[in-house]
């Protein structure tokens, strides 16, 4: 009977996984959104949720920015921020997609504001990180705070079914998917519209 127990607990899981997976990635559903309402050309701002062809055109002879981008993206890999939060008065430092979080401060939506980054895409494998240990990353903490007090959240994607989820930050369970709560595959995510500065035009 355990040995019977213990296998059908993995046909379980196995078979769930498989239902997950097969079903459209949150971030391609964002995408999709995207496209319907943010206009090509546009600049937006999205974490490093997603390989760097999401943000690519993908019908030939119809990207409008440099090297077949659909949206200006914010390089958010390149930091300008300097260690007390404020914005570096010249220049910026590169970072890896590891210490992302180490590159926000809510200095950055007034950044965004004034040089027209309205739209701003957000997803929990990197908010997450933040939130799993707020001692380590004050900054960004306070920077996802003042995201949703100043950005309109206009799409949301969830990965988990109804009335489930979230399920507590793990790399290993933003991949897998492991938990029952999941329905598709792909991160929480949350497109937010800047109404300030440049952005209230």
């Amino acid at each position: 009977m355990l040995t019977a127990a213990v296998l059908a607990q993995g046909v379980v899981f196995s078979v769930h996984s498989g239902l997950v997976l097969a079903r459209a990635d949150t971030r391609n559903l964002t995408r999709e959104w995207l496209v319907a309402n943010v206009p090509a050309g546009s600049r937006i701002v999205a974490e490093p949720v997603s390989p760097d062809e999401w943000a690519r055109e993908r019908r030939p002879g119809t990207s409008t920015g440099a090297n077949g981008y659909r949206w200006r993206k914010y390089p958010g890999l390149l930091s300008r921020i300097s260690p007390s939060g404020a914005l570096l008065a010249h220049g910026f430092h590169v970072v890896s997609i590891e210490n992302y979080e180490r590159t926000l401060s809510p200095a950055l939506i007034d950044y965004y504001e004034s040089h027209g980054y309205c739209t701003v895409i957000s997803g929990s494998t990197q908010s997450g990180r933040a939130f799993a240990d707020p001692r380590q990353a004050p900054l960004a903490v306070a920077y996802y705070g003042e995201l949703q007090r100043r950005g309109e959240a206009v799409f949301r994607a969830s990965p988990y079914a109804r009335g489930k989820g979230p399920v507590a930050f793990g790399f290993d369970w933003s991949f897998d998917y492991y938990p029952l709560a999941y329905r598709r595959p792909g991160p929480t995510m949350i497109v937010y519209r800047l109404h300030g500065g440049r952005c209230g035009r």
